[in-house]
């Protein structure tokens, strides 16, 4: 598995919600609860963002994450990310990299060999 690098191509160590967490910051976990509510759309509790990442197999992982339904896809296929997929660009990645370009970005680097 690409170290860091969730299936849909996030890569966790950027991730807002991951930093929070590994500093421990109930303050700005709160606020990005906040931040995220109104950028996405859904209503978000501190709660639902503590996260040790995507790829993480025990401990806190985002609501988010437990419910995308691309993790499951990606282990289930035995994939690292969704870069090896031979349905690379399925309509789930598809609506996750519309909220989230950079994912794309790192996906295709992935593609390239160039990640």
């Amino acid at each position: 598995m690409q170290k860091g690098v969730a299936h849909c191509g996030l890569i966790c160590s950027e991730c807002e919600a991951y930093r929070a967490t590994q500093a421990n910051d109930a303050n700005g976990m709160a606020a990005l609860a906040v931040e995220w509510s109104q950028r996405y759309g859904i209503t978000f509790s501190p709660d639902d963002l503590w996260c040790n990442g995507c790829t993480t197999a025990s401990g806190r992982r985002a609501r988010a994450t437990d419910e995308c339904p691309i993790r499951p896809c990606a282990r289930g296929r035995g994939l690292a990310t969704c870069a090896e997929c031979g349905d690379y660009r399925c309509e789930q990645l598809i609506r996750v990299h519309r909220l989230v370009p950079q994912a794309q970005e790192n996906l295709e680097a992935i593609r390239r060999g160039s990640r």
